[in-house]
């Protein structure tokens, strides 16, 4: 397969002379030639195929269908594994790999030539074995040959640079950071090993060699400079420990040597957060307390929405939701512990209760916050005057002028409070007489309870109708002046309009003096 055959045409004419041959190979191909010229064509696949060839003359006559069956045989593909090894290695083995479509293999004849100008009779070139072996004396790099023959005498060869290395390998690692090698870190170990020729083939890495002379890692594929990671035991004390690494290096099956060197960890420190799970934004700023469970000295550093490096925590400038908490402890031997923990801040719920309301006496009054939440219970002090304390609206009856305060807490014990103030306003108590002579006793025309309403107008006449008073709101009483001038003694005339859904009381009042 993929291999040109020769086609020779052999064709004659019983009159004129051909002039035309189409050429149809069966493999979904064809050519049309104008000489009978001998030429190639390619069988990309193995098989059988129907070989026809159609002439046509000069005189524009087409010959019989030629039909000729051809076996194309596929071709075998040479593969073999190159073996790893140095000067002092007894023998070079060689491991065959070939193949064929056909899975003939067991028909393959091996023709090996190992490119060795130092052969001899004695150790030969060449070699006719499936997987042969050969000496190399010298230390250098060879290109090794092998042409397989299929049972059907399909011939492929395959070459392969192939390296004897040097019998002096020398061992060497460099450990990245020495001074820096915490419990927690990942050990860095770089290959420094060097070889007189050729390549190392392995590298074996021992990282507790004293301990553990059983446990290694193996590389059959080193590289100069190449880096090898190990996590030894996280550990918190005592405050160093001690391992042997050991390297061994190849460069073939005999050639070896090793390193060993000690290197020192030192203790990581241990960190534990006392946070709560949760808190509710109205909590006051607190600290957050970081304790290192061996001993160890140090410095920290807090981070994290709505907390200061200290380690202060506010909760509402934290905000609501899942905050990530992050503290970070320095020892003194350099090594750290990272501590990161969640805690939800939980919303505080939302509560007004507006202006102070104005009752009249005896009346009643529903008491109507504004609230947000989730799962809210509510509690009214005092409970004195109202249906219920623990409802969101409850009735208010109050005697007397209360302030009542509501605190709503959240399913989640988040609490928020707020106040209103139910002003009692009681019937006025309108004295019809006062005495406005300076002596201290009854010198202004004091209204018990009128001082409480807001909106109260109160208006004083005389008998001719004009007005001698007028004032919006009572908090200063009347002392019997108009403009600031005595009136004389008599009986003059009121109307008070207290607003708050009083009506308008109206009656005389007497300056005596």
């Amino acid at each position: 397969a993929s291999q040109a055959i020769t086609v020779t045409d052999q064709s004659t004419a019983a009159e004129g002379k051909i002039i035309q041959w189409n050429w149809i190979f069966g493999d979904g191909t064809t050519q049309t030639l104008t000489s009978n010229l001998s030429f190639q064509h390619v069988y990309k696949t193995a098989g059988n195929y129907n070989l026809k060839l159609i002439t046509t003359t000069d005189f524009g006559c087409n010959s019989d269908t030629l039909t000729l069956p051809i076996t194309i045989h596929p071709l075998p593909e040479p593969d073999f594994i190159l073996p790893k090894v140095c000067i002092s290695d007894a023998f070079a083995l060689f491991t065959d790999k070939s193949s064929i479509s056909d899975h003939s293999e067991s028909g393959f004849t091996y023709a090996w030539d190992f490119g060795d100008a130092a052969a001899n009779a004695a150790n030969p070139n060449t070699s006719a074995q499936k997987n042969p072996q050969h000496k190399y004396i010298r230390a250098a790099d060879y290109k090794v040959k092998l042409t397989v023959t299929s049972k059907d005498g399909c011939v492929a060869d395959t070459t392969f640079k192939f390296t004897v290395n040097g019998a002096v390998p020398k061992a060497d690692f460099t450990v990245l950071n020495p001074d820096d090698l915490c419990s927690k870190r990942t050990v860095m170990i770089r290959n420094t090993s060097t070889l007189d020729f050729g390549n190392l083939t392995k590298v074996v890495l021992f990282y507790d060699y004293t301990n553990h002379p059983d446990q290694f890692e193996t590389d059959e594929n080193p590289s100069a400079d190449k880096l090898y990671k190990h996590q030894y035991p996280v550990f918190h004390t005592p405050a160093t420990v001690n391992y042997t690494v050991l390297m061994r290096t190849y460069s073939g099956e005999s050639c070896v040597d090793e390193k060993m060197q000690v290197i020192t960890l030192k203790a990581d420190p241990q960190i534990v957060l006392a946070l709560p799970d949760q808190v509710c934004a109205e909590v006051p700023p607190f600290q957050i307390q970081a304790t290192e469970l061996n001993n160890y000295a140090g410095s920290g550093l807090f981070s994290g929405s709505g907390i200061s490096a200290a380690g202060l925590l506010d909760p509402a400038s934290a905000g609501i939701g899942t905050k990530t908490i992050t503290y970070i402890f320095t020892a003194q031997n350099g090594c750290s512990d990272t501590v990161t923990k969640q805690i939800i801040i939980n919303p505080t719920p939302k509560v007004s209760l507006g202006k102070a309301i104005y009752l009249l006496e005896g009346a009643s009054t529903t008491l109507k916050p504004t609230i947000s939440g989730n799962g809210l219970t509510y509690k009214w002090t005092p409970s004195l005057g109202l249906n219920a304390d623990n409802v969101s609206n409850p009735v208010a009856t109050p005697q007397n002028n209360t302030t009542y305060k509501l605190t709503v807490t959240s399913a989640n014990g988040c609490t928020n409070a707020a106040e209103i103030t139910v002003m009692v306003l009681k019937l006025p108590v309108i004295p019809n007489t006062f005495t406005p002579n300076n002596d201290g006793i009854n010198d202004i025309w004091n209204i018990k309870y009128l001082d409480s309403y807001p909106n109260v107008i109160v208006e004083v006449f005389n008998r001719y109708g004009e007005r001698m008073y007028y004032s919006a709101g009572y908090a200063t009483p009347w002392d019997g002046r108009y403009k600031g001038a005595e009136l004389p003694v008599g009986t003059y005339y009121y109307i008070i309009s207290p607003g708050s859904g009083r009506d308008k009381i109206a009656g005389p009042i007497t300056i005596i003096r």
